[in-house]
């Protein structure tokens, strides 16, 4: 069934209002937890977050059997939105990041859930490659002043404490409560199935190759997402700063998606993005030639601009392996599934952080961890380039 050109619309709008709350709280909540303890509370609240995530996962699939997965997505939008005015009105309660991080964790679950199986069923039998692109500039268009806006909020509030957060967390709210009120007007021809849990342990040759792009892609944004935006704060001690740094990264990607809207990504652009990626993480080893944090644009700009096509191009190949499989209406099981790995490298990456934690410096020693981090990239360059020729 070729859906409306309008469905698709309707979904970017609602996803674009996402994007922006994502980017005015993502990293200041980072930064929140940085204030109330330390590092490793971050690192902490990184993984309570990854484990709710996958069990809310978990439990998405037992709602599919009687709800549509616009339902599923606002359960997670509506969820995030109450605990993020929770934090702000009962910080002594939920300032404890183990708390906050499971249940915000659970409801993001819920919300990935919803939204992934909403972006598959939206986009069936269209042209991916260049939706995703023109999509992804469109998003971070939208996006591009949020962390910004963020970092505003913060930096100028008049309150103290963690209650300078109060402002940026009641905006990012708004915005995930709206969200979630457009997804749910969107009309689709849902495909409910029987769910169990067993049924989520799919495999296959080429259903591995997606397990172990997506899972093996963790073990360096976690460090990307969350060290480096704490590195250009400690660096600066500018909320508003670290705000720009994050949307300097948005002004990337809009480039990069521009750019591979029409593009054939061929084995040899895979080869030359990994060697940037490689090449440009050992900029942190010489702090005397660029300094913090121009290190960190630096790198950031060549990482966003050479993994954008990659993220691409294994997304839309991901889609048409659904489209392929006989029992479509189990489509949110290879949803699901992918998750559990992606949350799993994410926890062990963060974990390890924990681990040489105590032998680095700091946030600011540990950046010095990345070229290690890049090597993540020769891993998976097999993996891309079959995956460029499974769609």
């Amino acid at each position: 069934m070729r859906l409306k050109l309008e469905r698709v619309r309707h979904y970017y709008a609602g996803y674009g209002f996402l994007a922006f709350a994502f980017g005015l709280v993502g990293v200041f909540l980072n930064l929140y937890f940085f204030n109330v303890g330390s590092y490793t509370e971050v690192l902490l609240y990184q993984i309570l977050v990854a484990g709710g995530i996958a069990f809310g996962f978990t439990l998405s699939g037992y709602l599919y059997e009687k709800h549509s997965a616009k339902h599923v997505f606002m359960f997670g939008g509506i969820g995030r939105a109450a605990l993020l005015i929770m934090l702000m009105l009962f910080s002594g309660i939920f300032s404890n990041f183990f708390m906050f991080g499971l249940l915000y964790g659970i409801a993001g679950g819920f919300l990935w859930s919803g939204n992934n199986v909403l972006n598959y069923d939206v986009l069936k039998g269209r042209n991916r490659i260049r939706i995703f692109s023109m999509g992804g500039v469109a998003i971070n268009v939208i996006s591009l002043v949020a962390p910004f806006i963020g970092g505003v909020l913060v930096q100028f509030s008049s309150l103290s404490g963690t209650m300078k957060f109060s402002f940026d967390l009641v905006s990012a709210a708004a915005f995930f409560f709206a969200s979630a009120m457009i997804m749910g007007r969107l009309r689709l021809d849902e495909r409910p199935f029987k769910y169990s849990l067993k049924n989520t342990a799919l495999s296959g040759d080429g259903y591995r190759r997606f397990k172990l792009f997506y899972g093996l892609k963790e073990l360096f944004l976690i460090p990307f997402t969350v060290l480096l935006p704490i590195y250009v704060f400690i660096s600066t001690h500018s909320y508003l700063v670290t705000g720009a740094f994050l949307s300097f990264g948005f002004v990337i990607t809009i480039a990069s998606n521009f750019i591979t809207r029409d593009t054939k990504y061929s084995s040899r652009m895979v080869d030359f993005s990994v060697a940037a990626i490689l090449v440009s993480s050992l900029i942190f080893l010489a702090p005397s030639i660029i300094p913090a944090p121009y290190n960190a644009f630096v790198f950031t700009g060549i990482f966003m601009l050479a993994a954008t096509p990659l993220n691409v191009r294994t997304r839309s190949n991901f889609f048409s392996l659904i489209d392929r499989d006989e029992k479509k209406s189990d489509r949110a099981l290879f949803m699901i599934n992918i998750e559990y790995y992606i949350n799993a490298f994410r926890i062990l990456i963060s974990a390890l952080l924990l681990v040489v934690l105590p032998y680095t410096d700091g946030v600011v020693g540990s950046i010095f961890l990345f070229p290690f981090f890049a090597l993540y990239a020769l891993l998976f360059r097999h993996t891309v380039r079959e995956n460029l020729d499974t769609a």
